[in-house]
């Protein structure tokens, strides 16, 4: 039986807005707004979900309209909210999308930052679980205390997964040398890939990582339309895994439906090739739908990779 995907990474409003290009500095610009979404963790944990692996939402939530928004949302996708509420509500992202699909985010963080060590103690993990954790959180030192305190009683038998995020960046380095140990998947795109490298003061992927990852970790680079590069183990040749087919009409939560994807695919026991290629199609039927709604589930993709396979 496989195993669940328990997503400890907080989750958000957002407002996405669809600009032409970034406003000058005191300047202003024209945009169009697509309705108001969940993001953070919510795209990730759907696309797992709808691929059909058991999900538990551990984000710290309120109880204010924002947080009861996003537990409807989660209970309409069949995802349980294991966590108590705390007062307050969860914040805002506002997403300014340009017109080449470069994304740009400004966050007004909420209680989703404010994750408690006795709250994670408290979750029922089991054998074959996953948790997943994103780069976006370790700028909290709430967050920060709380995960590096549940790390030394981390269950045997069930892995942690990093999503990188352009916040890698203001996470302090010996913090990050610390964790990074415990990491059994790492995702990144290849702007998160080079800040990595900056933040661990190494020249290349495999000498930041090399230092301090296990060597039984996974590291998944996401690259744009060429597809992803997938690491099994930091010492080892990194193998291309090619795109799929597509055309290009939305980039919001695209990253993250693959990460999801790629979590749900290694928990059912797929390889770390097949299943960044399964994570590959999602992405790829998902950037060809516009609003960043529309997450394919495992039939959307199994259908994209049996006609590739005739092609």
């Amino acid at each position: 039986m496989a195993g669940s995907l328990v997503a400890v990474a907080s989750v958000i409003l957002t407002m996405p807005m669809h600009v032409p290009h970034l406003p000058d500095r005191g300047g202003e610009v024209s945009a169009t707004m697509s309705s108001v979404g969940v993001g953070g963790a919510f795209p990730v944990m759907v696309a797992a979900r709808r691929q059909g692996v058991e999900v538990w939402c551990a984000a710290c939530m309120g109880t204010g309209p924002n947080s009861m928004m996003v537990a409807e949302e989660l209970g309409r996708e069949g995802i349980t909210v294991v966590t108590s509420d705390v007062v307050g509500d969860i914040g805002m992202k506002l997403v300014l999308v340009e017109a080449d699909g470069f994304i740009s985010s400004v966050v007004a963080p909420g209680v989703e930052a404010e994750q408690e060590l006795a709250s994670l103690q408290r979750l029922q993990l089991k054998d074959k679980d996953m948790v997943y954790v994103s780069a976006s959180d370790l700028v909290s030192p709430a967050y920060q205390s709380a995960l590096e305190g549940w790390l030394p009683d981390f269950p045997e038998g069930v892995s942690l997964t990093l999503a990188l995020g352009p916040q890698i960046k203001e996470v302090d380095p010996e913090w990050l040398r610390r964790i990074l140990p415990h990491i059994d998947l790492l995702t990144m795109n290849r702007r998160e890939t080079d800040l990595l490298r900056a933040v661990l003061g190494r020249q290349t992927l495999h000498d930041a990582l090399s230092e301090v990852m296990k060597p039984s970790a996974v590291i998944v680079r996401r690259d744009s339309s060429r597809g992803c590069w997938v690491t099994d183990g930091p010492n080892s040749e990194p193998v291309k895994v090619p795109a799929f087919p597509s055309q290009i009409r939305d980039t919001a939560a695209v990253g993250d439906v693959h990460t999801g994807v790629l979590c749900a695919s290694l928990l059912q026991g797929h390889d770390p090739i097949t299943a960044a290629r399964r994570a590959n199609a999602a992405g790829a039927i998902m950037v060809g739908r516009p609003g960043g709604r529309n997450v394919p589930d495992d039939r959307d993709g199994e259908a994209l990779m049996a006609q590739d396979s005739l092609t």
